[in-house]
């Protein structure tokens, strides 16, 4: 740590972060400005110091006194979940610039920001709801983050990570040091039936327990559990942290607006998370500031989840309602996807039918596999000629244009060639599995009013089940594929159905 002063003006505080986090600046910035200012009172001696505490840490560990801890993490992450599938840039987009870090080491990150005001009108609201409903706000606020990217990502369990102060004990609570900790949290939202009222009360209780387990970090869990990385994380910074200048009652040597701006969890150009979202409270009013890499994700991404997060606040009346419908997306918004990101205009060939692009393929890639299956290989012009063969057996049998020709086949390659010869004729093809009782084969066979079935199947028993009076069953297999694989001429329309 260095302090200095500039023309005796500015004082300067050179400190690394591996000594202090954002609360130890607001102890500093509170006793500098009461010794300032020569209060008589002295200030509250600490009854123990970091040391003390970084020593209870380490015995603690020692005698393994964690291991309720690792228990409940070791529990909380027992079900399935991935990390999130934030949208992100397609990979074309991605622009990869190298910076240096402070350490020496090359980041590929390209940070931006994202700042949103929150009315003092709409701040009030949240303040009176978590008064009215006794909630705690960090749940309030954190619940409605992890809901959004439930639904941005399309994930029931959001895997998130929660910036903890750790100030747990009131030994620590003004003792200058690193405590801050990144905790791992899963909230699950998979049932759209309940009201948000219910999801909060659960996550209130999720979030005790964390609070009450938040003596390891996450590369330690992650070490001992072997958790999954985390993309993103949730900071709320209370007005306490923001600008504690503000709860006493004489004036401050700091100017209270560049104080604010300069406490910051992130100082520099490099974050460990690809997106930090952090909701700050002032005094009248919140506001959410999104740290993001923007070599991963679009600006608009990012602003679309904050709004979201705005929308959902101003439905707070509607929390009693079931979580699916409440609106996260604005109406300007919705009026976007609605109106504008569908309104391509695609010219579509609506004459085309399936046979005779596939005759199309076959010739650009008359060598390549089209089919393969257990050992056999067939390629394209092989596939194409063999159901060419197959048309002119129909055509030999008197097979009327229009006609429904019954398919009775496992799933095999002599289904694909049956289907595409039927398609060529100008036929329509109905398959049947062969499992099917033989009571309902027939009737399916009725019904299509065909004398004619074409069949493939490798099971001596259901064979001999699948023989029928007045039809005639034609077996795929006994076929010569080697005779009349000339192209067929399309007498087919895409209005044939």
């Amino acid at each position: 740590m260095r302090v200095g002063f500039i023309v005796n003006e500015v004082l300067m505080f050179d400190m690394h972060h591996i000594i202090s986090d954002c609360m130890s600046m607001s102890i500093i910035a509170n006793e500098l400005n009461h010794y300032y200012y020569g209060k008589e009172e002295e200030l509250e001696k600490l009854e123990v110091q970091y040391s003390d505490y970084a020593y209870f840490v380490k015995e603690k560990d020692q005698n393994k006194n964690f291991e309720d801890q690792i228990s409940f993490y070791k529990e909380m992450f027992d079900s399935d979940y991935e990390e999130l599938d934030i949208p992100k840039k397609s990979m074309k987009e991605y622009e990869i610039s190298d910076s240096i870090t402070e350490n020496g080491k090359i980041s590929t990150q390209s940070i931006a920001y994202f700042v949103l005001l929150i009315s003092e009108e709409i701040s009030s609201s949240i303040n009176s709801y978590i008064k009215n409903k006794k909630i705690s706000k960090i749940v309030f606020l954190i619940t409605l983050y992890s809901y959004i990217l439930s639904k941005y990502c399309g994930q029931e369990n959001v895997y998130i990570s929660l910036i903890n102060a750790n100030r747990n004990n009131h030994y620590i609570e003004n003792m200058i040091g690193m405590f801050v900790t990144t905790q791992p949290i899963l909230l699950k939202f998979d049932n759209s039936e309940v009201s948000f009222e219910e999801i909060l009360k659960e996550n209130m209780n999720v979030l005790m327990n964390v609070y009450k387990n938040n003596d390891l970090s996450f590369s330690e869990l992650k070490q001992k559990l072997n958790l999954k990385s985390i993309n993103n994380t949730f900071i709320f910074q209370p007005k306490a942290i923001v600008n504690p200048l503000l709860m006493k009652d004489y004036p401050s040597i700091f100017n209270e607006e560049e104080y604010q701006e300069s406490l910051s969890l992130y100082e520099n150009n490099n974050s460990k998370f690809d997106i930090a979202f952090t909701l700050i409270e002032g005094e009248n009013n919140y506001s959410i500031n999104i740290i993001y890499d923007n070599n991963i994700y679009e600006e608009s991404i990012i602003k679309g989840i904050a709004n979201s997060y705005l929308e959902i606040i101003q439905n707070i009346k509607r929390y009693d309602q079931k979580i699916k419908d409440i609106e996260y997306i604005s109406k300007e918004e919705r009026k976007k996807i609605l109106n504008q990101f569908n309104n391509n205009v695609c010219k579509n060939d609506c004459d085309k039918v399936y046979h005779v692009e596939f005759s199309k393929v076959a010739k650009k890639n008359s060598y390549k596999n089209a089919i393969i299956y257990n050992n056999i290989k067939i390629s394209y012009q092989k596939l194409n000629e063999m159901s060419n063969s197959l048309v002119y057996y129909l055509k030999m049998n008197d097979i009327k244009r229009g006609s429904i020709i019954p398919v009775i086949s496992e799933h095999s390659p002599y289904y694909i060639i049956a289907a595409l010869a039927i398609l060529k004729y100008g036929a329509a093809f109905l398959p049947i599995d062969p499992e099917f009782p033989k009571k309902r084969i027939e009737y399916m066979i009725n019904e299509s009013k065909s004398n004619f079935v074409l069949q493939y199947v490798s099971i001596a028993e259901l064979s001999e089940k699948l023989k029928f009076n007045d039809i005639i069953n034609y077996k795929l297999q006994h076929h010569n594929y080697n005779r009349n694989t000339q192209e067929i001429e399309n007498i087919n329309n895409s209005e044939d159905l």
